[in-house]
């Protein structure tokens, strides 16, 4: 994983300003932390395994209703996106088992002693209720490359490199140089580097296996009502 520097001295380089009299680090680092903003985004929309991460076991009392809401525990800081909730009886050791997603929640107050089902609303995870505490995990997509502040500062991610080297001076070279044209032929490099980096982690997700679920499946969940 590259320091801040290295990226900022290939973006210098590819600017040919070496010796970073023009180019500097602090002039570099707004445009290396908006590089990365880029690049995180682009890794969370297609779903790269290093965006995975599943919580630890975030206990669910019979007076919550949410997670992220009014009466129960926060999100994860680094959450963007929820791929799966599931849930156990608190106390027990069986299992966690998936929940299902709805749009809305079931127009129902009846509770069993699983939540069952849950809806994402508002940057909320809402559920209906259960009349016994439940574990539930997330699994979820997070951001995973934080800001730099300073030369030093590690970038998290392998293969980042080229495109933070080119997507940098790219807007170094558009916005402090005012050289539209080094700009656009150093986005068209960035562009050849990111489809390397989304081909090689794709390649690495093709021989995992995935569940689909049955059609209609949501409809059968220990019979709670949907309409």
């Amino acid at each position: 994983m590259p320091l801040a520097s290295e990226i900022m001295d290939r973006s210098a380089a590819l600017l040919n300003d070496v010796g970073k009299t023009i180019f500097p680090y602090t002039a570099q680092i707004p445009y290396l932390n908006t590089a990365i903003d880029e690049f995180g985004e682009e890794l969370e929309y297609n779903n790269i395994p290093i965006t995975n991460s599943t919580t630890t076991v975030i206990p669910i009392t019979t007076a919550m209703f949410d997670i992220g809401g009014t009466t129960g525990p926060p999100l994860p800081t680094d959450l963007i996106d929820i791929q799966q909730l599931w849930e156990r009886i608190t106390g027990t050791n069986n299992d966690f088992v998936p929940m299902i997603k709805f749009e809305f929640l079931p127009k129902t107050t009846v509770r069993t002693s699983n939540l069952g089902v849950y809806s994402w609303q508002n940057q909320i995870i809402r559920f209906v209720g259960s009349n016994s505490n439940v574990d539930v995990k997330i699994d979820y997509v997070a951001t995973i490359l934080p800001m730099v502040a300073n030369p030093t500062d590690v970038i998290t991610k392998f293969n980042s490199r080229g495109y933070l080297s080119y997507k940098t001076a790219s807007l170094c070279a558009r916005f402090i140089g005012e050289n539209p044209t080094r700009a656009d032929e150093l986005d068209a490099l960035a562009t050849q580097s990111l489809d390397r980096v989304l081909g090689i982690d794709t390649k690495g997700k093709q021989d995992i296996p995935s569940r689909r679920r049955p059609f209609r499946a949501s409809a059968k969940i220990r019979g709670v009502v949907t309409s």
